[in-house]
């Protein structure tokens, strides 16, 4: 069978298990249906080795970087996208004024590693902002792989806080500003899985700015990056220290804490991928 039909066809892992333990059971199992394959008709990465699909409907639409830092609370978007338009157009761009639309989600599909003919599952990255029950949102982490990166050097660890886009509307985007664009907050290596080997994991923590007087600050680092330099969805556990803060709950640990864990066992595919090019 040509494996591009495969690839289009290819069932959800968990069916195949049940296709392969239970067979003659499949009959009380209902919602087999076929992966969809984003990269028929989304958006690829340079390498054509990801695919990413946001909704052609968006969530927000027309509102300026102020409005979007308010209702994101995110008072460093403005400066921080201006600071990118100047890069990408110059100082004094068109384009500072330019109205922008907003998704609080995308998805994003991989090639199997394990199985290269195949196409995984998507995954849906969210980024959705402050709510009652999400205090600080609920952000999502990725890992980031810029075009221009050696291709062995580990990946950007990042929380994604908003996926937007500038409007059509109005004068020519250059190539640059025409797809969707990630306002994500950095963090960095704090020590190799080398350090704690009956743990085995990286060990991360949020990445601040420096205070004016040099002391650290609880102000995140900040970028905007392309979404079709998004490699991977990934997990972060806390490192909770001797004791627990019983007042953290799951909807806002990810702020709450400062050093995680990098879950290298969240699933087989990405055991693989972080062992076979970063360990």
């Amino acid at each position: 069978m040509d494996n591009k039909f495969k690839e289009v066809v290819d069932m959800d892992p968990t069916f195949s298990w049940i296709a392969r333990v239970v067979p003659d059971e499949m009959h009380r199992f209902q919602a087999i249906c076929p992966v969809r394959n984003h990269f028929l008709k989304g958006l690829l990465s340079d390498e054509a080795n990801a695919a990413f699909h946001v909704t052609i409907a968006h969530d927000l639409a027309d509102r300026s970087a102020a409005a979007l830092a308010q209702h994101y609370h995110l008072p460093d978007f403005p400066n921080v996208l201006s600071q990118y338009l100047d890069g990408v157009s110059g100082q004094n761009s068109l384009y500072h004024n330019r109205l922008l639309k907003a998704w609080y989600k995308f998805r994003l599909q991989l090639h199997s590693r394990l199985r290269p003919c195949n196409i995984t599952p998507s995954q849906q990255v969210q980024a959705y902002p402050p709510c009652d029950t999400y205090p600080f949102g609920n952000c999502d982490i990725i890992l980031l792989q810029p075009t221009d990166a050696h291709p062995k050097s580990l990946p950007c660890i990042i929380q994604v806080r908003m996926v937007f886009a500038l409007s059509p509307r109005g004068s020519q985007l250059p190539a640059e500003l025409k797809e969707p664009l990630l306002y994500v907050q950095l963090f960095e290596i704090a020590a190799p899985p080398e350090a704690e080997l009956h743990i085995g994991m990286y060990q991360v923590r949020h990445s601040f700015y420096p205070a004016p007087d040099g002391s650290p600050s609880r102000r995140r680092v900040g970028k905007i990056v392309w979404l079709i330099d998004v490699t991977h969805a990934v997990e972060l556990i806390p490192i909770y220290g001797t004791t627990m803060d019983r007042s953290v709950s799951s909807t806002m640990s990810l702020e709450r804490y400062d050093k995680f864990y990098l879950n290298a066992f969240s699933d087989k595919e990405w055991y693989h991928t972080l062992h076979a090019d970063f360990v």
